[in-house]
């Protein structure tokens, strides 16, 4: 298909959009706590996840577009919650320099080694597809530790 690529980017950038805002508003509505963020992380991220893995598998054009679209709009649901955690987690004092660790650390350990990653794991593979898979089942394990983290902490009653 002529131009998938930039409709794989307008789905992204829709749900990216959408997923954000929307995952903001979930929090407020859930009643914005740090417990609450991590369900939502812990959640989304893995529905997100199966969403994103079954739509690698599909082997229709439009049926991955949906089930991308879906993923898409959950993993992206992930950002209000991160913000929420990393500004809650700091003493009101230090509120900025968390978000702009947050971001530095989301660049330096996400942006900058990924293309790269992602070439070496297609050099080994040699097919996409199963390249893709195999980088969308780090959302599974994203998942694993967010509800770890919020094990943790109610283990303890460490929430704000």
């Amino acid at each position: 298909m002529e131009n998938v690529d930039l409709m794989f980017a307008g789905v992204t950038i829709v749900c990216g959009i959408f997923g954000t805002l929307a995952g903001g508003l979930i929090l407020d509505h859930m009643n914005s706590t740090i417990s609450n963020a991590f369900k939502l992380l812990s959640g989304a991220t893995f529905v997100g996840a199966i969403f994103c893995f079954s739509a690698f598998l599909s082997h229709n054009l439009y049926g991955f577009l949906v089930l991308f679209a879906i993923g898409d709009l959950f993993v992206f649901a992930t950002q209000g919650p991160v913000n929420f955690v990393c500004l809650h987690s700091v003493k009101p004092s230090l509120r900025p320099p968390s978000m702009a660790m947050s971001t530095l650390s989301i660049h330096i350990f996400g942006d900058v080694p990924s293309s790269p990653l992602v070439g070496v794991v297609q050099d080994a593979v040699n097919n996409w597809r199963v390249t893709s898979l195999i980088l969308t089942s780090v959302l599974f394990i994203s998942s694993g530790l967010w509800s770890i983290e919020l094990h943790k902490r109610s283990q303890t009653g460490t929430f704000q």
